[in-house]
């Protein structure tokens, strides 16, 4: 059942406490529950001055603290707001998928819109399809070689920042904002699937782009994965080559090459292939397979890629330096691969490309 308004509101001021037919966990930085945060919520046994902690509650009690060390809603000393921790995308009007407080409905949120950011409506609670995360984690005390980007002049803000996002689905909620029936008919199939030549590469690629099922872009909740089928042009499809999470996407691309963990599945250049998606729900149940796209192969048309390794800060040294390991690209030794370009930059940021 979709969470109830209890009429014991506690000590949470004028907030209502949701009660579900099962334990309703709530991860906030809220330390002393009366519905906000702020400075009264900051953890004080840090140096960092933006330190809060990440509190569970069940059902309203208070259970345990599971991280510190995380940027709260305080603005950078530059004046520069951080993201929400949770952005909350659903159909709030009803019709179209939207960002919560997205004014612009451009599906990012601006430092004004963030500046003016308002609660999610209780009315609006069941609305929710899909939560963004973007948690800030900073270290207790000053480490950081440099300034933090968002430092200021007075207060350069020597904290070592590491960031982790991701998607969460409501799945658990037992509400359907789309009206559609939740591990009941099958998933409609994926729509526009198209492929081609993987571009600038050694070949034994093909790159596949279809669209979402109905079914998951419409907002129902049980859309859970995508199955790749290929067949050659004598053949008929057999088992899937490959699955692919469903993400709350609005289309999806898979790229067949040669880094696929089973190489039984890698294109052979110059061979005509078909491919086909289908989705799945919870139940589980498969959809009908998609128009199929084809004939497609693959040719070499570039170089191949070296493959990263590994990446750490060089031990034993004063500092500035990270060493970077990675194998050769197969090409090199027939003469076609002149240097490499090593790329290095922050997420979101731009990238510095240094020669080898």
């Amino acid at each position: 059942m979709a969470p109830e308004a209890a009429t014991d509101t506690g000590d949470l001021g004028d907030l209502p406490r949701y009660n579900g037919g099962a334990e309703t966990v709530v991860l906030g930085l809220d330390s002393n529950l009366d519905g906000l945060v702020n400075d009264q919520d900051l953890y004080g046994n840090s140096q960092n001055p933006v330190d809060f902690c990440i509190y569970r509650s069940i059902n309203g009690e208070r259970s345990n603290r599971l991280a510190f060390g995380i940027r709260g809603p305080e603005a950078y000393p530059d004046g520069t707001l951080p993201n929400p921790m949770f952005q909350y995308w659903g159909i709030f009007d009803g019709t179209n998928l939207e960002l919560w407080g997205d004014t612009d409905d451009n599906g990012m949120l601006s430092q004004a819109e963030i500046g003016s950011l308002s609660p999610v409506n209780a009315d609006d609670l069941p609305s929710i399809l899909f939560v963004d995360l973007d948690i800030s984690s900073f270290t207790e005390g000053e480490v950081a070689p440099m300034g933090h980007e968002h430092g200021s002049v007075s207060d350069p803000f020597y904290y070592l920042e590491v960031n982790t996002t991701g998607r969460v689905r409501p799945r658990n909620l037992g509400v359907n904002p789309a009206n559609l029936s939740a591990c009941g008919d099958p998933p409609g199939r994926p729509t526009g699937v198209w492929a081609m030549d993987t571009p600038e590469d050694p070949g034994s690629s093909i790159t596949v782009h279809f669209t979402a099922s109905p079914d998951e872009s419409n907002g129902e909740e049980d859309v859970t994965q995508y199955f790749v089928y290929r067949r050659e042009a004598s053949s008929a499809f057999g088992a899937a080559i490959d699955q692919i999470p469903a993400a709350g996407l609005s289309s999806y691309v898979y790229n067949n090459d040669l880094h696929t963990p089973d190489d039984a599945n890698i294109p052979v250049d110059g061979v005509d292939y078909y491919y086909a998606v289908t989705s799945w729900d919870c139940n589980p149940q498969e959809s009908n397979i998609s128009t199929q796209a084809g004939p497609v192969s693959s040719q070499p048309n570039g170089s191949a890629p070296p493959v990263l390794v590994s990446a750490y800060d060089t031990p034993c040294d004063e500092g500035g330096e990270i060493t970077l390991i990675f194998d050769q690209s197969p090409d090199e030794g027939e003469g076609s691969v002149t240097a490499y370009r090593v790329f290095r930059g922050t997420i979101p940021g731009e990238f510095l490309a240094k020669t080898l």
